[in-house]
Parts: C-alpha cells; sequence; structure tokens
C-alpha cells in the first residue's frame, strides 16, 4: 500500500506541476488504493486494455525504469508520452504539497478522530529475512531502537500506555516483552492500522512505506513522530531511499 502511494502521489504531482495528463496502470487484484476516494487506475489485467498499451508503447511511448533508491527523480527529466516505473521516495517534493496530499488520500468511509494515544508499529514478517541487494542491508530494526524510543517518550512526554499494530503481533509481543509500557495489541485489517498511526499523537514506527505514509498524513498538527535514521539503511548508516528523511519527522 505505501510503494503504490508514493507512485500514486509522484505521478499526480506531475500531473499538477508539468500539467499533462498521468494514468497509474496496475492490475485489479494488486490495485492496494481502494479506501481512498477518487483514486483511479487503469486496470492492465484487462487484455484489451492492455493490448493498447502495449501497441502505444511500441509505436510512441518510450519506457523509463527508476528503481534504484539512491538517487532522485526529477520532474523534468521525464519525457512526455512515456512509461515509467519506480519507486519515487523522496520526501522533499511531497513535504511541499503537503495539503495537496492530504486532500489525495482522503480515507473513505471512516470516521477520522484525534486521539492522545501512542502508537508502535512494528514490521515483521519477511523483513525479518529480507535483504535490500544495492545497499547489501537487511531492513529489520533491532529491538534496543524500539526500547530507546519508547525511554525517549516516557521521560519527555509521561507516555505510560501504548498501541501496538503490527503485520506480525507474534514477533512484536516477543520484540517488546520487557518496555515497561502497558501494551495494547490493536488488531485491525490493514486501513485500521493505518488510521490508528494516522491519528495517534506519539508514534514510533519502523521503516515500513505503510507507516511512512501513515505517520506523513496524520492529523495533528504537531505530533511526535519517531522514526529510524536513514529508514532502511539503517544498519549502513546510509539514507535509503534517498531523500525518504523528511523535516517533519524525529530521525533517532
Amino acid at each position: 500500500m505505501g510503494n503504490q502511494m508514493f507512485q500514486y502521489a509522484f505521478g499526480k504531482l506531475l500531473e499538477k506541476n508539468r500539467k499533462i495528463k498521468v494514468y497509474f496502470i496496475c492490475s485489479k487484484k494488486d490495485f492496494k488504493l481502494g479506501v481512498f476516494k477518487s483514486i483511479s487506475f487503469i486496470d492492465s489485467s484487462n487484455f484489451f486494455i492492455f493490448f493498447i498499451f502495449r501497441l502505444l508503447i511500441k509505436i510512441k511511448f518510450r519506457y523509463f525504469e527508476y528503481h534504484s533508491c539512491v538517487e532522485n527523480v526529477a520532474f523534468d527529466n521525464i519525457p512526455n508520452f512515456s512509461l515509467v516505473s519506480g519507486y519515487f521516495q523522496s520526501s522533499d517534493i511531497l513535504e511541499q504539497n503537503k495539503v495537496f496530499l492530504k486532500s489525495l488520500f482522503e480515507v473513505s468511509s471512516f470516521q477520522v478522530q484525534k486521539t492522545n494515544n501512542c502508537t508502535i508499529h512494528i514490521r515483521g514478517g519477511d523483513y525479518l529475512t529480507t535483504v535490500f541487494s544495492e545497499i547489501n542491508s537487511s531492513p529489520s530494526i533491532p529491538s534496543y531502537w524500539f526500547y530507546r524510543q519508547i525511554q525517549y517518550l516516557k521521560s519527555n512526554y509521561s507516555i505510560d500506555t501504548a498501541k501496538v499494530v503490527s503485520d506480525d503481533l507474534g514477533y512484536a509481543r516477543e520484540l517488546l516483552s520487557d518496555t515497561g509500557l502497558e501494551l495494547i495489541a490493536f488488531q485491525g485489517d490493514a486501513i485500521s492500522d493505518f488510521i490508528q498511526l494516522m491519528t495517534s499523537s506519539y508514534l514510533i514506527i519502523s521503516n515500513s512505506s505503510f507507516a511512512w505514509w501513515a505517520a506523513f498524513l496524520n492529523v495533528h498538527e504537531n505530533p511526535i513522530i519517531i522514526a529510524p535514521k536513514n529508514w532502511v539503511g539503517y544498519h549502513v548508516n546510509l539514507e535509503y531511499p534517498k531523500g525518504i528523511m523528511n523535516q517533519s519527522f524525529l530521525w533517532r
């Protein structure tokens, strides 16, 4: 979901800044953004549409890949009549257009209300065995990092209770087994987890694009959002993807 949000945001900002039409192409089964109002896409699993686009690519379109996360992609580098694939996770242009993006990613069918909660996001599952080949590093954040951030919130904001959202609650419970906080497992679906993060005053997030977006769209004026310094490049002391570290998070 988070990766698609970066892609969709980049496309809509490209459309806004260059005054051109941008289409988001995705198969229906892989489309993750249906929870947001007015998000549209072209279903690549439709055979007729797929055939037309393949024909256009051959005749007129050019294909560009931007799959490296160690360099940024500028709007001016993308020609008209292009089919573009990439991650587009630099935060600079997103920060400059935050109001626009909050209106773009408006959650439908849910009552979004501010809370004074502390919420901790833990990414487990495939992250525990994944290695990002471009930097040869695991993205998994160690337990001691979470303990330090919890102590920071306890000392500076008198936090004594936190909700935990995770794609792997068993792992999350094990990771946070002795924090001194009263921990409440929040067992919702993906969008409920997203809203829980989006509406909490205090956040400790792992280096997940899902959590990044929920924190970025947070409804509070001055939320406290703590994230791992260098994001996926935490273990190798290299910001990865380049530009992901925005100005509104505490990078520790």
